[in-house]
């Protein structure tokens, strides 16, 4: 009939998605995340430990999002990519250990070299200085993405 209630045990169970919290990640990828946001960088890394980290970035910048982050604003504009691998989700013939190199910086560096020739400042400082995160401890990219474990190993 039409008007019968609808069990819900008729319909199999929908996979919930695992929604982290911000204060779930440490600050090393905030470090990387806030990195990328001032300047470009490029660092070698095996190719699985760069997906991760791309897979915690977009975590962390979702979370942000959802909870209304003072730095979201900062945050949403950086991206990490492998310039040699333009996709992703296919890893190297050589195998998933691969290093590669790897990009982060802000979405729109891939415009650097015109916006340099046509000579537009892109500085926010209204002192002319570099601005530069503080990451932790004064580590570099490759020095952080160093504690990341690849996959199957445990810290």
């Amino acid at each position: 009939m039409p008007n019968d209630p609808v069990n819900p045990r008729d319909y199999p169970a929908k996979r919930q998605r695992r929604l982290h919290r911000v204060e779930s990640f440490g600050p090393k990828v905030m470090a990387i995340l806030m990195h990328g946001a001032v300047r470009q960088s490029t660092f070698t890394s095996e190719w699985s430990k760069v997906i991760q980290l791309i897979q915690r970035i977009n975590q962390l910048r979702e979370a942000m999002h959802r909870e209304n982050h003072p730095m979201y604003p900062t945050v949403a504009k950086v991206q990490v990519w492998i310039p040699d691998y333009p996709n992703p989700a296919v890893p190297p013939l050589s195998g998933k250990h691969t290093p590669v190199r790897a990009v982060i910086g802000t979405r729109d560096a891939k415009f650097d070299d015109i916006i340099e020739q046509l000579g537009i400042s892109t500085d926010l400082n209204p002192d002319g200085e570099a601005t530069s995160p503080p990451t932790a401890a004064g580590e570099s990219i490759e020095e952080l993405l160093s504690h990341i474990p690849s996959k199957g190993q445990r810290k």
